[in-house]
């Protein structure tokens, strides 16, 4: 039993360290590769900047949108409950 809760322990501790650290280095691999990408093909860098940048609008305009939608009710199912609890039978 105890040694489970200390090889959990262990685990949890072990698992922190290497995930900062590989998301660090990971994030040094994006940097560098981007650079060379901008030196060598800068045409080519740009598209993929440009593509990467309406991705993220598109996705949190749609996002935005939904949970605008969500949080006034006008989704049909939230119409219909209303409608149905309120009506004396």
């Amino acid at each position: 039993m105890n040694d489970t809760r200390l090889s959990r322990a262990g685990r949890a501790e072990t698992a922190d360290r290497p995930a900062s650290s590989v998301r660090g280095s990971l994030g040094l691999v994006v940097l560098f590769v981007g650079v060379l990408l901008v030196v060598s093909y800068p045409v080519f860098a740009l598209g993929v900047l440009l593509g990467a940048v309406g991705t993220v609008a598109v996705t949190r305009l749609s996002v935005a949108a939904t949970d605008r939608r969500r949080s006034r009710g006008h989704a049909a199912g939230g119409r219909r409950r209303r409608t149905r609890g309120s009506r004396p039978e």
